[in-house]
């Protein structure tokens, strides 16, 4: 049996850029949980149907991520591209998480089912708020 190796040179990037193991996997986490949120909030749309009274706030929060999720891809862009991307990116994720969280908490669904996507919702979306605090920790 052979074995092989290669090894590759490329021109160092800037660690806050490419980040190590640990920042990748809280980036990683980020998307995962935002994609999550937004299957659970898409989800509870469904269930509470009819009801009006919480169509802006599910309207509200599904916005909010699709924000989120705009600013993380203006990240992702400028880290392949070798780029520094824009500080402000940081501070547009967080006004959206903030904002979706505050929809999330005005719906008071009054079935068990709902409750519960709804809990499974703030879980995803507490948990992407944390990974986005373990990218600004980690990827330094």
């Amino acid at each position: 049996m052979f074995g092989y190796a290669v090894v590759i040179n490329a021109a160092p990037l800037q660690r806050r850029q490419t980040g190590d193991v640990q920042c990748n996997i809280d980036r990683l986490k980020v998307v995962v949980g935002m994609q999550e949120t937004l299957d659970s909030v898409n989800q509870l749309s469904t269930q509470l149907g009819c009801n009006t009274s919480f169509a802006s706030n599910i309207t509200t929060a599904q916005t909010g991520i699709h924000g989120a999720q705009v600013a993380t891809d203006e990240i992702s862009q400028a880290i392949f591209a070798n780029q520094t991307a824009d500080p402000d990116l940081r501070q547009q994720f967080a006004g959206n998480i903030t904002m979706v969280l505050a929809a999330l908490q005005a719906i008071e669904p009054t079935d068990s089912t709902s409750n519960a996507t709804l809990t499974q919702a703030l879980t995803s979306l507490n948990g992407t708020a944390a990974a986005g605090n373990d990218v600004v920790a980690d990827c330094h």
